[in-house]
């Protein structure tokens, strides 16, 4: 009798784990292989990514805007930061280096200007002098020969103005 109830509470006891053991590995599953971690992210065990598409990472935001929004100061590191670099990308997006240089035409805007002549597009990529010029006392001084058009606001009348004076033009105006 002794060893049947020794019998029945360790049966009772071994019971009791395995129930125990089956509600626990239930609540809390191993992670396997390619299995979403948690929080939108799944670990393969090489690469941990975002789960779905159209989550964001944030970085100090709680309501990230963009697939990654950093709020505060970010350093990109790789060996070949300095002084006089810029961060540019290649055509897979794939950030380098470079040295900022003087403009050549080949990378920016280029040109040649005058002092204090007011700059103009030349070209889509290229800058020269305009007609018109500001000196010293904040005058804007225009070239003999030529004129400066003012248009009102909603457009209804133009005004020119010349080396021989200032003249109402007829409507229409010029435009844009």
């Amino acid at each position: 009798m002794n060893n049947r109830r020794m019998i029945i509470i360790f049966l009772s006891i071994i019971t009791f784990i395995l129930i125990f053991s089956v509600i626990v590995i239930a609540q809390h599953p191993s992670i396997p292989s390619q299995s979403p971690i948690g929080g939108g992210w799944t670990d393969d065990g090489i690469v941990v990514r975002l789960t779905n598409g159209t989550d964001k990472v944030g970085i100090g935001t709680n309501s990230p805007i963009t697939k990654l929004d950093v709020v505060g100061n970010i350093r990109i590191s790789d060996g070949t930061e300095g002084a006089g670099k810029v961060l540019t990308s290649d055509e897979f997006g794939v950030a380098n280096r470079q040295e900022l240089s003087e403009s050549d035409g080949s990378n920016g805007i280029d040109g040649n200007g005058t002092t204090n002549f007011i700059p103009l597009w030349i070209t889509d990529s290229s800058l020269g002098n305009s007609n018109m010029k500001m000196d010293s006392d904040g005058n804007f001084i225009l070239k003999p020969g030529n004129s400066i058009i003012a248009i009102s606001s909603d457009g209804s009348s133009c005004w020119r103005f010349s080396g021989t004076g200032v003249s109402k033009l007829v409507p229409p105006c010029p435009s844009f």
